[in-house]
């Protein structure tokens, strides 16, 4: 199907990838990078998980979920990693599509003791 998409002279689809962290060593080690690819199918950003999901109560809040007393969700990584994780992806000057459920509040995502800044 996307060999059709892609090789033919069809217009509409554009496919954007967002490759999931753990490879992005395999895509430095081949040269690959935001944009790489052909113009119906890219390379995007890196994808990121903060935290999981609001349907397994894994989505961390800072107050427990009204139907799971005493569950606030948990973070995929500490501080200190998810930054390191930021700071490589950075340093191979992609950008980063962070995956995070986590509590708002006035502008700033807040991972148990994690800051996120829009």
């Amino acid at each position: 199907m996307y060999d059709e998409l892609i090789n033919q002279e069809r217009k509409g689809l554009r496919c954007n990838l967002l490759i999931d962290y753990p490879f992005l060593n395999q895509l430095k080690e081949r040269g690959m990078y935001t944009g790489y690819g052909k113009e119906k199918l890219q390379i995007g950003a890196i994808k990121m998980f903060a935290d999981g999901a609001l349907g397994r109560r894994t989505g961390l809040l800072s107050e427990p979920y009204y139907d799971a007393p005493g569950e606030f969700g948990e973070a995929m990584h500490d501080q200190a990693t998810l930054y390191e994780m930021v700071k490589e992806v950075r340093n191979h000057m992609m950008p980063i599509a962070m995956h995070f459920q986590c509590t708002f509040n006035e502008g700033v995502f807040h991972l148990k003791g994690i800051r996120l800044s829009l």
